[in-house]
């Protein structure tokens, strides 16, 4: 019997019973109305209708029939709804989004939106993800070669792979240094050991320029270095106050160092017993002959006072034939003493205590043997050519010139003392600038040292032979003096100069003494130099320090006392066994920063200080220590390290200081270097130290010192800046100079008589005549001309028709006074004492800032410069003196009789752009007073300011000047004509003269105004004239 279909279920339950006549299955006639009621149901949409609530009962049997509008518009249904709604408009007004869902649905089905290797399993996805199909497997490479036709994204080189791997920061970095140190490799353009540090926070000498990063631009380094000039940050009056208070750091490491030694074979002596005083009475005189002044004090027990470090000037004597100025040699040797020197340059002679012998292989598989005793000359780069002119001239041999290049190789002679001399590499190795580990040989040392294997077999042969010699042919007592031993000789120094109160107390914490037999002996020399009472003497010691990285950064402790200590000095302390930096230098660090810090980071707590161990580093370091000033006590501290450790040592000093702070080590540039001199020039000059005598190396080298090729090539490149920066200015807001260059001014003197030149020059009432505005050079024959002029026995006409010699500088105050004799004047007459210069401090008197390039002038007549000093001291005025004996109504009141003085004064300064209130009384006024009677008599002031601003009065220029913020008022360093500077002593005496035995027994006033040496001060492009009060520097 075949199966019967089971009828369909109804869309909705029907409520009436089923009857009889309906066949069972749902065959019957109802099943087509029951079709047509399911597709009218599924045409129409039924709406939820409003219907009246029932009973409880009720509704649980009752049937809701089901609704397909959703839950808000359900919730929001309203009678307005239709009761039906027509699907097939809906669909209709519907199509386009219902397509696009469909499209959307479709082609997520298709993966068209998955790229490729997203859809390869997970752990297959890391690689696949590149540019290479071959990653892929075959069944989706057309799809993944159809997406990077379209991809916008650039495949990665070779080289942005390499990038990528671990090795790559090492290897770019050793590129960089590579490119880093070939740029320090330049001759002209060298770096330190700390330039890295220097350049990111200091504007440098030389900028790079636009094209390659080597170039550098196109100017030279200042001295062939690459300098740090100035600070990125304002710093002028912070750099002093560091001075002042807590301490300053400069890296002079481009200081030159010359090696000057004597030397005899072993036995050639009689007595050998002393040889040590034997040699140095050699070097004495050696030292004595090229021109360093006082070298008798220095380690002679003869002397009044011993000194193993001298501070001197290199000295060139004018007047007898050994100069290159010919004199009268009748006089030269008459009075050998008379004879002028000329300032060149200072220089610091440290003697190297003890003799040492050493022994030098030779091509036999022999030694020989010699003496020798050594000083070190430290001095200013810009004075090599003067150090190597003046030990040529007396016979020592330049060892490091190449026709001496095989002298250490050669026996000495057995007859005669030899006297030896050769300059340090005072620059580093550029690998070792650069930032490099090697500090001994760098790889482009390297690869000149394999080039030179590789040409020269026999020298290579003849090397070995050298190195294999018995060790048993070296004497005892003698040092073999092999290839590593001469390098290591050749190597210069780091050196750091520190100034300030707290400077003992920063060396102290960063110079850890290492652990050994001379430990007590080290720490106790240490101690003494940091805190005993220095005197005027330089004073040296070298101890054995670990290594300062292990103890970074530093803690500032106070100063450590020790009651029970010796009070001996510390130079006394002085062991030529233990002076192993200056005789041998010492070898560079043997672990790199990074070792340590991995060090560092393995302690137990990571980042504290290391202990050190035995396989660690000890370096010996020299400190010498020397005073400035003496009241108020500023000493300064140099620490010299050896070759290699500059840097670690710099990081040391400076890590007390942060950005912005002042209670720190704040570094110098060139610019604050400068500023710091002029301000210690003028706190040894203040009133409460009114006798003391500032040092030569105060003044800075080449700027304040004439006479010198160095200080001629500066004063160019500043006279070319000066002018640069005048020339951008608007023409309204700088003074209109007539005479800008040489050119201008010779063609002016050419069409002009002496006369008629005179006359414009005295004219000038906006200060634009003057010749030579912004210096140079040919300023200086200028004022040479006026001086000779004026205190010379030449005419004008004379003097304008004569080639004037360069200007020279003298050494002492107290030759210029030996200067007056006629005899040494007779001598000087072929050496052109016409051009002779005196250093001179120039004070601002009462208010004013001494500026530099600004002329000194002397007054006309002494009548004049007893006006002056009267009027800038009214105690000795004539007016104030007749008032103080004056009774009646002639007596003036004291401080009115002070204003009038003052505002006479103001108008001599200022002369015709004096204010309106500055006007004194005509001189038709009725003589009632005291002041009446003085001004019926005396010179009109605006005639005396005219007089006294005449630029042929013009003797001398500032050098360098500017507001002393120690003394709290102006200061500076010039130079005038020796000539002037007897006139101006020969005034002085008349002055104190006049004042005779009034003087004594008078109150000496509160504030004095100091009028010694009175000058009077004019500044290019104004009509103002300040007094300022002049004292000799002595050099020597």
């Amino acid at each position: 019997m075949p199966a019967q279909k089971r009828p369909a279920p109804s869309a909705a339950p029907s409520s009436k019973p089923s009857t009889a006549a309906d066949p069972p299955g749902g065959q019957g006639p109802n099943w087509k109305k029951r079709k047509q009621e399911r597709a009218h149901t599924a045409r129409f949409i039924q709406t939820q209708t409003s219907t009246p609530a029932s009973s409880a009962g009720s509704s649980r049997t009752s049937y809701k029939a089901p609704t397909p509008l959703s839950a808000c518009a359900s919730a929001a249904a309203t009678p307005n709804l239709p009761a039906s709604i027509e699907l097939e408009s809906l669909l209709s007004s519907r199509a386009f989004q219902i397509r696009s869902f469909l499209r959307s649905i479709k082609s997520a089905k298709s993966a068209t939106t998955t790229r490729a290797w997203q859809l390869l399993p997970r752990h297959a996805r890391r690689r696949a993800a590149s540019h290479n199909l071959l990653r892929l497997p075959s069944r989706l490479r057309s799809k993944a070669l159809a997406e990077l036709r379209s991809s916008t994204t650039q495949a990665r080189t070779r080289s942005d792979i390499r990038k990528r791997l671990p090795s790559h920061g090492v290897i770019r970095a050793t590129l960089r240094r590579k490119k880093l140190a070939e740029r320090a490799s330049h001759l002209q353009r060298r770096w330190l050991e700390t330039h890295l540090w220097h350049a990111k926070r200091f504007r440098m000498t030389t900028e790079k320029g636009k094209g390659k990063e080597r170039d550098q631009g196109t100017e030279y380094g200042r001295w062939r270095f690459v300098l740090p000039e100035t600070t990125m940050m304002k710093s002028h009056r912070a750099s002093w106050r560091s001075a002042k208070e807590f301490v300053t750091v400069h890296d002079a490491s481009y200081y030159s160092v010359f090696r000057v030694g004597v030397r005899v074979a072993v036995g050639a002596l009689a007595s050998s017993d002393n040889v040590d005083e034997t040699l140095l009475c050699h070097l004495h005189d050696s030292l004595d002959a090229a021109g360093f002044a006082n070298v008798v004090q220095l380690g002679s027990n003869e002397a009044s006072t011993s000194h193993h470090v001298l501070d001197t000037v290199l000295t060139q004597i004018r007047g007898n034939s050994s100069s290159r100025f010919i004199t009268d040699d009748h006089m030269a040797t008459t009075h050998p003493s008379a004879s002028p020197k000329a300032a060149l340059a200072p220089a610091r002679v440290v003697l190297l205590p003890g003799t040492r012998r050493f022994a030098v292989p030779t091509q036999s598989d022999s030694t020989h043997s010699y003496d020798c005793k050594e000083v070190l000359i430290f001095a200013h780069p810009a004075a090599d050519l003067l150090i190597r002119r003046a030990l040529k001239a007396v016979g020592v041999i330049m060892v490091d010139e190449r026709k001496n290049s095989l002298f250490h190789l050669e026996p000495p002679s057995a007859e005669s003392v030899q006297t030896y001399a050769y300059q340090l590499d005072s620059a580093p190795d550029p690998w070792l600038a650069a930032g490099g580990k090697d500090s001994a040989l760098s790889k482009l040392e390297k690869k000149r040292r394999r080039q030179a294997h590789r040409s020269g077999d026999a020298k290579a042969s003849s090397k070995q032979a050298m190195q294999s010699l018995d060790v048993d042919k070296v004497p005892d007592n003698a040092l073999l003096l092999d290839d590593k031993a001469h390098m290591m000789r050749k190597q210069g120094f780091n050196i750091f100069e520190l100034v300030g109160p707290r400077a003992a107390l920063l060396l102290q914490a960063v110079l850890r003494v290492s652990n050994g037999d001379g430990q007590k002996a080290d720490e106790t020399d240490l101690r003494q130099l940091l805190s005993k009472q220095q005197g005027a003497d330089s004073t040296m010691i070298q101890v054995q320090v670990n290594d300062p990285r292990l103890s970074y950064p530093p803690k500032l402790k106070p100063l450590s006392s020790d009651a029970g200590a010796p009070s001996k000095p510390a130079k006394d302390s002085i062991d030529a066994s233990s002076n192993d930096l200056f005789w041998m230098g010492a070898n560079p660090p043997r672990f790199s920063k990074g070792e340590i810090d991995s060090r560092r980071a393995r302690n137990i707590l990571p980042g504290a200080r290391l202990q050190p161990e035995s396989s660690d580093d000890t370096v010996p370091v020299v400190v010498i220590r020397d005073q400035l000033v003496q009241r108020p006590s500023m000493d300064r501290f140099t620490l010299i390290v050896p070759r290699g450790w500059g840097t670690a040592f710099f990081l040391s000093l400076v890590a007390t200081h942060q950005s912005g702070a002042s209670n720190g080590a704040r570094v110098l540039g060139q610019h604050q270097l400068k500023h710091q001199r002029l301000e210690l020039a003028a706190l040894s000059s203040s009133a409460a130290a009114h006798k003391q005598v500032a040092k030569a190396d105060l003044l800075s080298y080449p700027r304040n010192w004439l006479g010198t090729q160095a200080h001629a090539i500066s004063e160019r490149e500043a006279a070319l800046a000066r002018h640069e920066e005048w020339s951008k200015r608007p023409k309204g807001k700088r003074s209109e100079f007539l005479f800008v260059s040489h050119k201008e001014w010779s063609d002016f003197q050419q069409t002009r008589t002496p006369d008629r030149i005179q006359t414009k020059l005295a004219q000038d009432r906006t200060g634009v005549a003057r010749p030579y505005p912004f210096g140079g050079s040919r300023h200086w024959e200028w004022i040479v001309g006026n001086s000779e002029r004026l205190f010379g026995k030449g005419s004008a006409q004379q003097v304008a028709g004569t080639d004037l010699p360069t200007p020279w500088l003298v050494t002492s105050a107290e030759e210029a006074k030996s200067l007056k004799n006629w005899q040494v004047e007779t001598a000087l007459a072929a050496a052109h004492l016409c051009s002779a210069m005196v250093a001179i401090k120039v004070h601002a008197i009462r208010k004013g800032t001494v500026m530099p390039l600004s002329s000194l002038m002397l007054a006309p007549t002494f009548e004049d410069h007893l006006s002056w000093v009267h009027h800038l001291d009214p105690i000795d005025h004539p007016a104030a003196v007749a008032n103080r004996t004056s009774t009646g109504a002639s007596k003036v009141d004291k401080q009115h009789l002070k204003n009038l003085i003052e505002r006479r004064c103001e108008i001599m300064q200022l002369g015709r752009s004096a204010p309106s209130t500055s006007q004194v009384k005509y001189k038709n006024v009725p003589a009632d007073n005291v002041w009446s009677n003085y001004i019926s008599t005396a010179a009109d002031p605006e005639e005396t300011h005219d007089r006294s601003a005449d630029w042929n009065n013009a003797v001398g220029t500032v050098l360098d000047g500017d507001y002393s913020l120690g003394n709290g008022k102006g200061f500076g360093v010039g130079a005038i004509t020796l000539r002037a500077w007897m006139e101006l002593q020969d005034r002085e005496q008349r002055l104190e003269a006049m004042k005779g035995e009034g003087k004594k027994g008078r109150r000496r006033p509160r504030n004095p105004v100091e009028t010694t040496h009175l000058l009077l001060m004019r500044e290019p492009g104004t009509d103002v004239v300040r007094a300022v009060s002049a004292s000799c520097i002595p050099l020597v």
